[in-house]
């Protein structure tokens, strides 16, 4: 059932975009290519979810570098929600988010944009990386709250 209805809204995706017709492969997976973004798409069925999953870039871990992405998974304050990592003795920036696999197609939609547009953002800011402005990553969650 998980698998019929995540391919109804790979289908409806392609619908929208203008492409033919695509759905998961026989691995429960499906890779995307949006804005120069690559985005694997995964069925997770122990967790009954789907997995948004997408290299940003290798980076020297440098302290700078370890406290953008450190500071940017504290409450999700610079992530829209995804999960930043770096496999272990790796230079690989990645990006992952785990969606409901029953999660209805605006919502996915609304999701797979955020989670390409935040790939998009730390791709910039791994390429001229700034210090977070001083404020307490609750601070950020509760702005999401009000908005």
């Amino acid at each position: 059932m998980a698998l019929s209805h995540i391919n109804d809204l790979l289908r409806q995706l392609a619908h929208r975009v203008g492409h033919a017709p695509f759905s998961l492969d026989d691995t429960g997976a499906r890779i995307l290519h949006i804005d120069q973004i690559t985005v694997y798409v995964e069925y997770l069925a122990a967790e009954n979810g789907l997995r948004l999953f997408s290299p940003i870039g290798e980076h020297d871990m440098t302290p700078e570098i370890t406290g953008l992405l450190l500071h940017a998974n504290v409450l999700f304050a610079g992530t829209r929600g995804a999960t930043i990592g770096v496999p272990w003795a790796s230079r690989l920036v990645t990006l992952q988010k785990v969606l409901p696999a029953d999660i209805d197609y605006p919502n996915f939609e609304r999701c797979l944009n955020d989670f390409v547009a935040t790939a998009i953002d730390w791709r910039a800011k791994l390429e001229a990386p700034t210090r977070p402005r001083e404020t307490a990553a609750w601070e950020h969650s509760a702005e999401a709250i009000e908005a």
